[in-house]
């Protein structure tokens, strides 16, 4: 004696086929996702060219793609933002945005 069916018919199959698909499946907005490469694309090119000309920020974040240079750049932001990193200059409070009513 076999396994039973799990499905009556073919057309019950192919319905369960589907609704498992549309579960596992990711929809993305085509639309926003390549707004997100454009945007990550520019800040790359901006420290490429702060870089070229002569930024001392800039020279330290490295990177041969955007994605490798976003990710440079996050590890210099986090670095200053744990204090491990001296700056020559600390910028001022006031400076920051903290004073011009932001929540916090």
């Amino acid at each position: 004696m076999g396994r039973p069916k799990r499905d009556a018919s073919a057309a019950e199959k192919q319905r369960a086929y589907r609704a498992r698909l549309a579960a596992e499946t990711v929809r993305v907005n085509r639309r926003a996702w390549a707004a997100l490469e454009a945007r990550r694309d520019r800040v790359a090119e901006a420290v490429w060219a702060a870089r070229q000309a002569g930024c001392a920020t800039a020279a330290q974040i490295v990177g041969a793609s955007p994605d490798t240079v976003l990710e440079a750049l996050s590890a210099w932001f986090e670095a200053h933002a744990a204090g491990s990193c001296a700056c020559a200059a600390p910028v001022p409070p006031a400076a920051t945005g903290a004073q011009r009513g932001r929540r916090q």
